[in-house]
């Protein structure tokens, strides 16, 4: 039931991470009698990692999206920073940020107009997982047991409950605010932290995570709490090396 993706993992750059219909339905088996997958944890059991077309019956046609299963259960893939010879920016203003940009096979960020998509469903209720690495090897993780995102009108409004985990927990300090970029200013600053943090996030006054930040490499304390910050773990000074976000349904009744 793969599709036919592109190698880079690219995104047609026009529509970003949106599949053109009769793409989305050319199945390497060429079964399309199966039902939709709306996220993830929809494809078979054993499906390997990589780039898949979900979101289907979304009203709209499917869109890419990298699949993780490391463990059998299937996330979805919503945010990916490593290290590269080449960064990929995330100072990106918020058209970007609401459909999305970068290569699904490396660093991305999946889009919020499809983050609000696929958690918007009545029926299942989603968790999120975000996976920490810092310079020396280590690695943490926060798992937030309630995760959603408002639409466009909401300004993409995050909601992030009932963490666990050994990370600590610097995303509940934004759960309730709107997203902002430096063009959509939606924080409770004076000033605008997207254009001071040169990022996109749920900014509130201003971070206490900040993983679209700049890239800096083992660059270790930076000058300023610019960097991909995970105070709880690492403090404001500190930016890590490989983040990943993802959910999945922990509450699934279709």
């Amino acid at each position: 039931m793969r599709l036919h993706a592109s190698q880079s993992g690219d995104a047609p750059r026009s529509r970003s991470f949106r599949l053109e219909p009769s793409t989305a339905r050319k199945f390497e088996n060429g079964d399309t009698s199966r039902l939709p997958v709306w996220d993830c944890s929809d494809l078979p059991y054993g499906t390997p990692s990589g780039v898949y077309s979900i979101l289907e019956g979304a009203g709209g046609p499917p869109v890419w999206a990298y699949c993780d299963f490391s463990d059998p259960a299937g996330w979805t893939v919503l945010q990916r920073r490593q290290d590269n010879p080449t960064q990929l920016s995330f100072a990106r203003q918020y058209d970007d940020y609401r459909y999305g940009f970068g290569q699904l096979n490396s660093e991305f960020w999946w889009g919020l107009e499809y983050m609000w998509l696929i958690t918007s469903r009545h029926d299942r209720v989603y968790e999120l997982k975000i996976e920490l690495g810092d310079w020396v090897g280590a690695t943490r993780y926060a798992l937030y047991g309630q995760f959603s995102v408002s639409s466009h009108e909401g300004r993409f409004q995050l909601y992030a409950a009932n963490y666990s985990g050994d990370a600590g927990n610097s995303l509940s300090y934004h759960s309730g605010m709107q997203f902002s970029t430096d063009d959509e200013d939606n924080d409770l600053w004076s000033a605008n932290c997207g254009e001071v943090y040169a990022a996109g996030w749920w900014y509130r006054s201003c971070h206490e995570s900040n993983l679209n930040g700049i890239y800096y490499g083992n660059n270790n304390p930076t000058a300023d709490q610019k960097g991909v910050v995970w105070s709880a773990w690492h403090g404001f000074y500190y930016s890590l090396k490989d983040v990943v976000m993802k959910i999945r349904p922990r509450v699934k009744l279709t």
